[in-house]
């Protein structure tokens, strides 16, 4: 059962290398990335308060409180999903501020395509995990 699981993780990192490699094809884009995330203060203050803000909801989405033997977390997200959401959330940041310096490229495309693809990868690792663990 354990190598199903390793199989399905591969096709999921496989995948994200096809992902990349059609999308590069595609908009004729470089190998390399021309953005390299050259963060002024206020940006490096914006990605700050996300991850800060998402380390938070994670702590809280692991902390159970006793209600009368229940159980139950402080935050109701399952720390899966809450990890979708900030990927989601941080790499579509990082794209709109690619598309935002760099307006002749279309290099942004690549990181709103992860923010989109990373969060479906997550869900589909968790879920095999549980079904091959159980």
């Amino acid at each position: 059962m354990i190598w199903a699981e390793l199989a399905i993780y591969c096709l999921l990192i496989i995948s994200t290398l096809i992902i990349e490699k059609v999308i590069r094809n595609k908009l004729n884009l470089p190998k390399r990335t021309k953005y390299n995330i050259k963060f002024t203060k206020k940006q490096r203050f914006i990605e700050v308060l996300i991850v800060a803000i998402f380390i938070i909801g994670g702590f809280l989405a692991s902390t159970s409180v006793d209600d009368i033997g229940s159980g139950r977390t402080l935050n109701e997200i399952p720390i899966y999903l809450w990890l979708s959401f900030f990927i989601l959330v941080f790499w579509s940041f990082r794209g709109y501020m690619a598309k935002k310096s760099m307006k002749d490229s279309k290099e942004y495309m690549i990181y709103f395509v992860f923010a989109a693809w990373f969060p479906i990868m997550v869900i589909i690792a968790y879920h095999s995990t549980n079904i091959f663990l159980n």
